[in-house]
């Protein structure tokens, strides 16, 4: 995995993405990412997880300040998986591969750890088991949180059979449910 993401070429599904991110972001929603990648050293990568975060630094992608935690906070209350135990930092979650955990085991822990709950949380995934797993959780542990989830697929064809009306206002309404929901975040107590 280290190799292939050392040698990859990544590149944006769409290039007005971090534009989209930091409007969200300036109207003080927090937002991060949350990544099924591993989170230690793979072959020559350090740590994934900061590999990531920098990797979507490339890109003007800068989740860190979502969270006011700088160090690289490790979740070792889930099974040590490549040496490593699913982790946060500045803004990236990595779940440490879906085989171990699920998106949504390591999206709760990380909300109770930062005694966080927000009125809602949309959640945009390429793998329908990772969105039920999130919805499931949340469900789970903090029913009162709305859960708005888009399966996102088909991204390579976007460009070519959704005319640029469709994308803006599926943004458009993406952002609208963002200023909802920054109006009812509140702090838990575990």
């Amino acid at each position: 995995i280290g190799l292939l993401a050392m040698h990859a070429e990544e590149m944006l599904v769409d290039k007005k993405i971090p534009e989209h991110i930091k409007k969200i972001q300036a109207s003080n929603a927090k937002v991060i990412a949350l990544t099924a990648i591993p989170s230690g050293r793979i072959a020559g990568i350090e740590n994934m997880n900061i590999w990531r975060q920098k990797q979507l630094l490339l890109y003007d992608i800068d989740f860190s300040s979502s969270f006011d935690l700088d160090s690289l906070l490790l979740m070792k209350e889930f099974p040590k998986h490549l040496g490593s135990y699913p982790s946060y930092y500045k803004g990236v979650i990595t779940v440490n591969g879906i085989s171990v955990t699920t998106k949504g085991s390591v999206l709760i822990s990380f909300l109770k750890k930062m005694r966080y709950v927000p009125k809602q949380v949309i959640f945009f995934d390429d793998n329908l088991v990772n969105l039920e797993s999130v919805e499931h959780a949340l469900a789970q542990s903090f029913p009162s949180i709305e859960f708005i989830g888009f399966h996102f697929t088909g991204v390579n064809a976007l460009e070519h059979s959704a005319g640029k009306e469709d994308k803006e206002g599926f943004l458009a309404k993406v952002f609208e449910l963002t200023e909802k929901a920054k109006s009812g975040q509140k702090k838990c107590s575990d």
